[in-house]
């Protein structure tokens, strides 16, 4: 079966991961080509053996189960059996992970909102051509020794006022909003692959080498290991900038992945995600070993249900791709 034929037998533009309440989690994960799909669920993302483990259910190209009980917190797995190897790997449509990305983590959002996330909406514009637009990585907005951050090199250095340099100017989020501009363009904060997030070292990486889309990048937050954390310090990054009346633009990586053989996409649905040359061998355009394929509709909707995910559970302004393919508003 071609790829093609994949799209038009299997295409679903239904819900997709874990979606959760305090009843029952639904786990949702499409993989048409599958044998057989288990969730394994793990109390703590450094757990090497699940406390559970439930098979789902196909219909169609979507492998289903419901599990009982109240999961927030907890982490996840799917095991993936193909032509009878198993394979086990995070969600790619999971909306957190653990330390590193190597597990998805079921979570209610709403417990990530900090105090007047409801209120908090994208700056918009008359015209599009009124943006003013500052480009920086969450790193260095705050790495410098001299600049007196509690919180260098993580989100939570855009919710510090009042801070000074060792001369006494002012840095931080007080001095780019009065540099007159409309919008914060963040480098890349989904989940990438390059930064020990477990380490305490203040690692560097632009972000280009994607790992998990969907999951804000641990090694800015202040504690990898819970993913309820990553998520809430986003938002508060988000929100500090709206209440200075900034509007946060997100960098996305969707022309390829940091792994190819091994990443979450090819142990779903083998080679699907990917271009290929006439030899059956990955494509290499983007010099990084692979190229997402985004041309049919299925795999162009991952790339467009990722951002407007990000956009809801952000509320960020817009989504800008790498290579500024597409601008996204929300409203």
């Amino acid at each position: 079966m071609t790829f093609s034929e994949i799209d038009r037998q299997f295409y679903y533009n239904g819900p997709l991961g874990a979606e959760y309440t305090k009843e029952h989690t639904i786990f949702r994960v499409w993989a048409p080509t599958a044998d057989g799909i288990a969730v394994r669920l793990y109390r703590s993302c450094t757990d090497t053996k699940p406390f559970a483990v439930y098979d789902m259910i196909p219909t169609g190209g979507v492998w289903s189960v419901p599990v009982p009980g109240d999961l927030d917190g907890i982490y996840y797995t799917y095991a993936v059996c193909i032509e009878g190897s198993v394979r086990e790997t995070i969600d790619i449509y999971a909306r957190t992970a653990g330390v590193n990305g190597k597990m998805g983590m079921v979570l209610d959002l709403k417990r990530t909102d900090p105090d007047g996330w409801a209120d908090s909406k994208p700056v918009k514009l008359d015209r599009a051509t009124d943006a003013v637009i500052y480009e920086l990585h969450v790193r260095d907005f705050s790495s410098d020794k001299s600049g007196g951050f509690r919180y260098r090199g993580k989100f939570k250095a855009f919710t510090e006022e009042g801070v000074v340099n060792s001369s006494g100017d002012t840095i931080g989020l007080d001095y780019i909003a009065d540099l007159g501009i409309t919008h914060i363009h963040l480098l890349p904060v989904a989940d990438f692959a390059t930064v020990d997030e477990s380490s305490d070292s203040l690692q560097f990486n632009w972000g280009y080498d994607p790992q998990n889309y969907n999951v804000p990048e641990g090694s800015y937050s202040t504690d990898p290991y819970d993913g309820a954390v990553r998520v809430r310090e986003l938002k508060e990054l988000v929100l500090a900038a709206h209440k200075k009346g900034l509007g946060i633009i997100m960098d996305v990586v969707y022309n390829h992945t940091y792994r190819t053989q091994t990443s979450s996409f090819n142990i779903l649905c083998p080679g699907y995600y990917y271009r290929h040359e006439h030899d059956g061998s990955f494509s290499n355009g983007s010099g990084c070993g692979n190229d997402l394929l985004l041309k049919e509709k299925w795999r162009a909707a991952l790339s467009l249900t990722a951002c407007a995910i990000s956009q809801r559970n952000t509320s960020s302004t817009a989504s800008g791709s790498t290579l500024w393919d597409f601008l996204i508003s929300t409203r």
